[in-house]
């Protein structure tokens, strides 16, 4: 028990501050149909350093209604 809390906690060092992406189940077909690129590269834009200010950003929240078994939009 000692030794696979010390391997959690190297792995915890090792990881802090990366992005971590996977695709599993549907998602992973999905990716594998469509052919998509990784999205690491896609993430954070380190190549500009010009922010376009007129950009649109829109939030969605979505609530589980426990009542339906749904979510919806709020």
């Amino acid at each position: 028990q000692e030794r696979d809390l010390q391997v959690v906690e190297d792995l915890e060092q090792g990881l802090a501050g990366s992005r971590q992406i996977s695709y599993g189940g549907l998602f992973k077909e999905i990716r594998k149909q469509l052919q998509l690129e990784d999205v690491d590269d896609h993430l954070i834009n380190v190549d500009d350093d010009k922010v376009k200010i007129d950009e649109v950003v829109r939030e969605v929240v979505a609530k589980w209604d426990y009542n339906k078994q749904n979510y919806f939009i709020w």
